[in-house]
């Protein structure tokens, strides 16, 4: 990634910023395989995302300091985070949308799991809001104010 930045900073530093942006989602956006990069660790992902910033920095002459989301925001570019998150969407929605056999067998399977555990959680659910329910009924503001900060808590972790 340095050396394609490298190279179009010094190739075509003095274009105009629509031209350079142009270039950078051309040949430096471009991650293939991206939503397949499960086994990296999050130091490796980390350093990717720092050669980003940077790259970007370097190729539209921004100060060092400069805010990353400012830039990301003046020059209309995703950042590396949406980058791998759009990657992946677009993948499953192409496994979902797949008309092989196979990859149809494979994709039932992994939605079979996924039911196997909704059933608990909705069950759970169930449980919760009937709780409250019945606090509401009662009028008992005590449990009530109980259930209700449980339930909040359980959102928040």
């Amino acid at each position: 990634m340095f050396t394609h930045a490298n190279i179009l900073t010094r190739r075509f530093g003095a274009c105009s910023v629509s031209v350079k942006i142009a270039l950078f989602r051309s040949y430096c956006i471009c991650f293939y395989g991206m939503e397949l990069w499960k086994s990296y660790s999050m130091s490796a992902i980390n350093r990717l995302r720092s050669c980003y910033v940077k790259c970007m920095k370097l190729f539209f002459n921004c100060p060092k300091y400069h805010s990353v989301t400012n830039m990301l925001f003046e020059l209309e570019l995703p950042s590396f985070d949406t980058l791998i998150w759009n990657s992946k969407a677009r993948f499953k929605r192409k496994v979902k949308n797949c008309c092989n056999g196979i990859i149809s067998q494979l994709n039932l399977v992994l939605w079979c799991r996924l039911i196997r555990i909704l059933p608990f959680c909705v069950f759970f659910l169930f449980f919760l809001l009937l709780t409250v329910y019945i606090c509401l009924c009662v009028c008992e503001c005590f449990l009530c104010n109980f259930v209700l900060f449980v339930f909040a808590m359980g959102r928040v972790a």
